[in-house]
C-alpha cells in the first residue's frame, strides 16, 4: 500500500518457520537442466494461540476451493476429488481417535504448492515475477548474514525464504523463515489432500468456517463433527506437517520448458506415482512425457471450452475424468465418455498407421509404439520440424518445441473432429443433450446448489454420498451411544434426501433421454411409442442401452473416430466437413429412426423383434442381433472392429473411392460374419447331441449351415 510519502509495504503476511529444503524435478531421459523446487517443511497446528497457523488453515485447500474450475484451463486441473465420506468417517476418527481421548496420531506431511495468481484474479499464473537475492547481517552474531530470496517487488511479492549462513554454511532450520502474501497466492494441495482435509474440517467446525460459496457443497459430509465435541479432544496439541513448494527459477527470465503448473503436476505425479495408487485415468490425464496425453488433454480442453454458442451439447461433466482404480466403463450418469475412452482413440491416431481390414481384434502394444513417424504424419508436421528433431523424438521423450507443435497440430485436425463426432451422433448427442437440461434445471433452482455440485462439478462425488450415508448408518446402528444424535440424525436425513433427489434425476434423466431420441420419429406407431406421456419402458430401457452400453463404450467411440480416420487415409479423402458430415448423417439415418420400417430395422438390428402389445409397444427376444450374429461375447476395447463393421453398414458414401470401399469391405466381412455364425451353430448343435465333430453328417453339417444362413440374412436385411 503507497503512502502519501511514496513507500511501498510487504504484501508478505503470512510468517512460517521450519527447514528449508530443495530437490530436483525434471523430465526424464532429458538432457536439459532440472528445476530447482526450494520448499518450507512446516507444521500447521489448532492451537488457537498460532496466528500464523490459522493464516495458514484459512488459505490451505484443496484445488477444488482454491478455484473455480471454470475459470482454470483443462491443464491446470490436477488434483482428484476428495472422498469427503472416508475424510469424515475415517479419518478424522483416526486423527482424534476416539477410543483413546487425548492420544494424537501423526499423519505424513502433506505437499502443496505456491502457486502465483494473475493480478486481479484468482487464476494461477503461469510464471512467478522476478526473483531477487539480497543479504545483510543486522542483528546476527560476527561472521553470519541473512540471505533473502524474494520473488516479486516491494508490495507485489508472492513469497520470500530467509536463512541465516556462516561463511559457507547455510542453516536449514535455524532462523529458516517463509514469508507468503496470502493475497498474490493460492496455497494448492498436489498431495495428501484427504488427510489435509481432515485438519481443515475440524478447524472450520470450529471457527465457523464453511461461509465461503466454493466450500457449503461439503458442509454436510463434516456436520457430524459440532463444535460442542470436537473440544471434547486435545485439538490443541493436533498439528500436520506441511511441506510448501515453490520453484524459484520459474520467473518471468525463465526460458525452459516448464511453467509453474507443469511442474506443480510434475510433483503431484511422481509423488502419486510411488505411494498410493491413483487411477490409470488420472495418471494417463497429468503425464506430460507421453504424446497420447498431450493430445487427451488438448481435446479436454475443447470440450472444457463449449458454452451457449457451442454447436455441440458435449460438456465436460459428459466426461469421466477419475474412473475408479483401472476400470474402463463409466459410472457417473451423466458422462458418456472417459479419459480412457479418449486416451484410446488418441493413442490409436496418433501410433497406429495399420489399414483396418475384417473383425480381428486389434490387440496392439500401443505402449511399445514408441517412434512417432504416424504421429508426424498425420499431424503435418514433416514441414514443420526439422529432421533433426524428427529423429530425436519419441512418444515419451521430446521438446517443448515438438510438444507445441503436436498440440497444435491436434487442435487443428482431430481434437475437433472428435468433438464433433461425440457430440453430433444421434444416441450420444440425446444423451448429452438431457444432461445439459438437467444441469440448467439445478443451476436455476438457487436451493438444490449441493445437489448440483454433487452431480455436476465433481467426479465421483455421487459414489461418494452413497458410501458417506451406509457408513453414517453403520456408524449409528453399531454405536447409537455416540451417534444416534438429533443432530447427526438430521445430518442422515440431509444426506437421504439428497440422494434421493439424485436417484430420481438420475431416472427423469433415462426418461428425457428417451424422449429426446425418438424426438423426430413420425411413424404410425408413434401413439404407442409413449404411454401417459412417457416413452414406454422397454423402448426406455433400449434408448439407455443404446446411449450407454453401445455408443458409451470405448469400443464404440474408438470405431466411430477411427473407422472415419482410416477410411479418409484409404482412399486419400480430407477429413473435410462434407466428408465428416455425410459420415454423421449416415449413421444418424439409422441410429434416429423417422419412420416404422426404420424403427423396425435399429430395433430389430440391435434388441429383438419390435412387436405391439396392445395400445403400446414391446421387444421379443430373437437370436438374430448384433450380439447374437456379429459378437456375443463382452465387447473389450480392441474388438472395436466389430463395430466398425456396424458403422460401415450404414455408410452410404458419396465419395466414389470410399463407396468402393466400403462395398468391398461389407462384402468381406459378412463373408465373415457368416462362417462365424456356421461355426457357432455347428458348436450349439455338438453340445446338445452330445456328438464330435468327427462324428457329424452331410446333412447335420447343412442343417447347420442353413440355420446359420438364415440368422446372417435375417441380420443383414436391417441394413
Amino acid at each position: 500500500m503507497s503512502s502519501f510519502l511514496g513507500s511501498t509495504s510487504s504484501a508478505l503476511d503470512l510468517v512460517l518457520e521450519g527447514a528449508i529444503g530443495s530437490f530436483k524435478v525434471g523430465k526424464v531421459n532429458s538432457t536439459a537442466r532440472s528445476l530447482e523446487v526450494r520448499y518450507m517443511l512446516t507444521h500447521v497446528s489448532l492451537d488457537p494461540s498460532a496466528i500464523d497457523d490459522q493464516k495458514l488453515l484459512e488459505r490451505l485447500a484443496p484445488v477444488r476451493e482454491v478455484f473455480d474450475l471454470k475459470q482454470l484451463d483443462f491443464d491446470e486441473i490436477m488434483q482428484r476429488d476428495i472422498d469427503d465420506a472416508r475424510v469424515s468417517l475415517e479419518l478424522i476418527p483416526y486423527l482424534l481417535d476416539e477410543n483413546n481421548r487425548g492420544l494424537i496420531k501423526l499423519y505424513p506431511p502433506i505437499v502443496a504448492v505456491v502457486l502465483p495468481l494473475e493480478p486481479l484474479s484468482s487464476k494461477p499464473a503461469k510464471m512467478y515475477p522476478a526473483s531477487s537475492r539480497t543479504s545483510d547481517s543486522t542483528n546476527l552474531p560476527i561472521g553470519c548474514e541473512r540471505t533473502l530470496l524474494t520473488c516479486g517487488p516491494v508490495g507485489q511479492e508472492v513469497f520470500q525464504f530467509e536463512q541465516v549462513q556462516s561463511g559457507q554454511k547455510l542453516f536449514k532450520a535455524d532462523g529458516a523463515k517463509l514469508r507468503i502474501s496470502t493475497q498474490n497466492t493460492a496455497l494448492a494441495i498436489v498431495d495428501g489432500q484427504h488427510r489435509a482435509m481432515a485438519l481443515l474440517a475440524l478447524y472450520r467446525n470450529l471457527k465457523g468456517g464453511w461461509n465461503e460459496a466454493q466450500r457449503q457443497a461439503y458442509k454436510h459430509y463434516y456436520e457430524v463433527w459440532p463444535e460442542s465435541l470436537i473440544r471434547k479432544f486435545d485439538t490443541k496439541g493436533i498439528q500436520l506437517p506441511v511441506m510448501l513448494c515453490t520453484f524459484p527459477d520459474l520467473d518471468i527470465s525463465y526460458q525452459g520448458d516448464f511453467d509453474v503448473i507443469r511442474a506443480a503436476r510434475r510433483i503431484f505425479l511422481t509423488l502419486n506415482k510411488n505411494a498410493r495408487k491413483v487411477s490409470d485415468s488420472r495418471n494417463k490425464l497429468l503425464d506430460d512425457q507421453d504424446m497420447a496425453s498431450e493430445c487427451l488433454r488438448e481435446t479436454l480442453a475443447l470440450i472444457k471450452d463449449a458454452n451457449t454458442r457451442s454447436q455441440t451439447p458435449l460438456r465436460i461433466f459428459n466426461v469421466e475424468l477419475d474412473q475408479e482404480g483401472d476400470r474402463q466403463a463409466v459410472f457417473n450418469p451423466f458422462a458418456i465418455t472417459g479419459v480412457s475412452h479418449l486416451y484410446y482413440i488418441c493413442e490409436r491416431i496418433l501410433f497406429m498407421s495399420d489399414r483396418v481390414s475384417g473383425l480381428t481384434p486389434k490387440a496392439i502394444r500401443m505402449g511399445a509404439r514408441r517412434h512417432p513417424s504416424t504421429v508426424f504424419h498425420r499431424l503435418r508436421l514433416n514441414d514443420i520440424l526439422s529432421q533433426d528433431e524428427r529423429d530425436s523424438t519419441r512418444r515419451d521423450n521430446y521438446t517443448d518445441k515438438v510438444a507445441r507443435a503436436v498440440g497444435e497440430g491436434w487442435r487443428k485436425i482431430f481434437g475437433p473432429l472428435i468433438v464433433k463426432l461425440l457430440g453430433e451422433v444421434h444416441p450420444l448427442k440425446v444423451h448429452e443433450n438431457a444432461s445439459l437440461l438437467k444441469n440448467v434445471e439445478l443451476e436455476q433452482a438457487v436451493s438444490e446448489g449441493a445437489l448440483r455440485a454433487i452431480l455436476f462439478d465433481g467426479q465421483g462425488t455421487a459414489r461418494v454420498l452413497e458410501r458417506f450415508e451406509a457408513q453414517l448408518k453403520d456408524n449409528i446402528r453399531e454405536d447409537a451411544a455416540n451417534w444416534a444424535t438429533p443432530e447427526i440424525e438430521a445430518t442422515k436425513t440431509t444426506i437421504e434426501n439428497l440422494n434421493q433427489k439424485r436417484t430420481q434425476i438420475e431416472k427423469n434423466l433415462r426418461q428425457v433421454r428417451a424422449s429426446l431420441y425418438f424426438e423426430n420419429f413420425k411413424g404410425s406407431l408413434k401413439t404407442k411409442l409413449r404411454a401417459e406421456g412417457l416413452i414406454v419402458k422397454k423402448l426406455e430401457d433400449f434408448a439407455t442401452d443404446i446411449a450407454t452400453r453401445v455408443f458409451g463404450t470405448i469400443a464404440f467411440q474408438a470405431a466411430l473416430v477411427y473407422t472415419l480416420v482410416d477410411m479418409a487415409e484409404a482412399c486419400d479423402a480430407t477429413l473435410s466437413d462434407d466428408f465428416v458430415d455425410e459420415y454423421i448423417h449416415g449413421i444418424n439415418r439409422f441410429f434416429a429412426p423417422s419412420t416404422d420400417a426404420a424403427l423396425r430395422n435399429l430395433v430389430g438390428a440391435m434388441a429383438g423383434s419390435l412387436v405391439e402389445s396392445g395400445d403400446q409397444l414391446d421387444i421379443a427376444q430373437t437370436n438374430t442381433t448384433f450380439r447374437d450374429v456379429v459378437y456375443p461375447g463382452e465387447m473389450q476395447p480392441d474388438e472395436w472392429p466389430k463395430y466398425r463393421y456396424l458403422i460401415l453398414e450404414t455408410w452410404t458414401s458419396t465419395n466414389k473411392i470410399a463407396a468402393q470401399k466400403i462395398t468391398e469391405e461389407l462384402l468381406k466381412l459378412r463373408a465373415e460374419i457368416m462362417e462365424k455364425v456356421i461355426e457357432t451353430e455347428v458348436k450349439r448343435y455338438l453340445e446338445e447331441s452330445g456328438k464330435l465333430v468327427g462324428a457329424l453328417t452331410d446333412v447335420e453339417r447343412a442343417d447347420c449351415r442353413s440355420k446359420a444362413e438364415a440368422r446372417c440374412k435375417t441380420f443383414f436385411t436391417f441394413f
